[in-house]
């Protein structure tokens, strides 16, 4: 149970993104779904590998002879089991485990889905916080200001007008603080609800919108997105299980046979033994069958072609947005932030000392603010490039 501070008012709990992203995979109740789906593909393919049920076949009746001198009670018991070719069953189950191995590929691709829009959330959540803190400071340097200069304005310091700007100043700061709550609000509705609202409401997510650049290159991406992109592993396992059910249906040529035990009593006597059945495949010789698997067949291994070439080019552009976004955040940290802090800094001593009227310390005042939600907002584009690129690839990246 969390602790309560002065006046029985809980403290935010804080989580880090890890913690969240496992209390997603634990009780989103869409995945909760496809693990349900998943859990019943798995049943099919231990169902398929079970062998037919035998048949049995129990008779009794009455018996005569022709010249109706002898009468006699008669039955019969066959038992008889079918046996599958072993070269068909091979294939079939091949087939149904491939058709297996392909939905586990897509639970993982809506898993990896799931993922990504978790993450998401939580720098989105990082970044209202990084805004929030910003609007806060200069919520206060202004209120600040503004209290001064009114006392100023009350001795004659300064014009009223000064006193009179910064009061509007102070409310619009206050407005875009209130502004920034709310959307705070509703991004932790947003996420809570893919949690099954697990959090509680005045959750908070550890962390800040970090940067570091990836050290993989692009030949690299690639291969290993063709290793584990779920996409490319669903269509792979598909190519596989129309290739085992073309092999199948052509084993399908060759007949299954019945192997069947049986004993009656006759009116001549006791007779038992052993049999064996299986049909001739003279009318249907599965060509139909066969000739659509085929083009199948083909259709697949086109489309699992054109899928290798999609995710290249992805992993090519998403790799240039990355890195894009990434210079913009090196022109920040080298130049830009500097600049705007210098700026800030010679604007309000020249106002200080009167060599620059108080509109041009506001604006250097909102410039500097401005670079600084631009900046943590390239931070958090360059998470949500990352992201995207990790979703295309099928694994997180360092």
């Amino acid at each position: 149970m969390p602790a309560l501070c002065l006046g029985g008012i809980s403290p935010p709990q804080e989580y880090t993104l890890s913690e969240i992203i496992q209390l997603g995979l634990q009780y989103n109740p869409h995945l909760l779904a496809r693990q349900s789906e998943l859990a019943a593909q798995e049943k099919a393919y231990q169902a398929a590998r079970l062998l037919v049920n035998p048949k049995l076949v129990l008779t009794t009746g009455q018996g005569k002879t022709y010249e109706k001198l002898l009468t006699r009670r008669t039955r019969s018991l066959v038992l008889e089991q079918e046996i599958e070719n072993p070269f068909k069953r091979q294939a079939r189950l091949q087939a149904v485990a491939a058709g297996w191995r392909a939905s586990q590929a897509a639970y993982d691709y809506f898993k990896l889905e799931l993922t990504s829009l978790l993450k998401e959330h939580g720098y989105h959540l990082l970044l209202i916080d990084q805004q929030l803190e910003i609007a806060q400071k200069k919520l206060e340097s202004i209120t600040k200001m503004s209290s001064l200069i009114q006392a100023k304005a009350d001795l004659g310091e300064v014009k009223p007008l000064d006193a009179l700007k910064l009061q509007v100043e102070a409310q619009q700061a206050l407005n875009e603080k209130q502004s920034i709550d709310y959307q705070m609000e509703m991004a932790k509705m947003e996420l809570n609800s893919l949690l099954n609202n697990r959090l509680p409401p005045a959750f908070k997510i550890k962390g800040t919108l970090a940067y570091s650049p990836l050290d993989q290159r692009e030949d690299e991406l690639i291969q290993l997105a063709f290793q584990q992109n779920p996409l490319l592993q669903e269509k792979k396992a598909a190519v596989e299980q129309v290739q085992n059910e073309l092999t199948a249906k052509r084993w399908a040529r060759f007949p299954d046979l019945t192997l069947s035990a049986f004993s009656s009593r006759e009116i001549g006597g006791q007779k038992q033994g052993i049999g064996l059945s299986f049909s001739l495949p003279l009318w249907n010789f599965k060509s139909r069958e066969i000739n659509s698997l085929q083009y199948n067949l083909a259709k697949e291994q086109q489309e699992l072609a054109a899928l290798q070439l999609e995710i290249s080019l992805k992993v090519r552009l998403q790799l240039r947005r990355l890195q894009l976004v990434a210079k913009s955040i090196q022109l920040f940290q080298e130049n830009i932030l500097k600049m705007a802090q210098e700026s800030l800094h010679l604007s309000s001593v020249s106002y200080q000392e009167g060599e620059i009227a108080l509109i041009d310390y506001l604006d250097a005042q909102r410039t500097y603010y401005s670079v600084l939600n631009d900046y943590f907002e390239q931070l958090y584009q360059w998470q949500l490039e990352k992201i995207a690129l990790e979703k295309i690839i099928g694994e997180e990246l360092q």
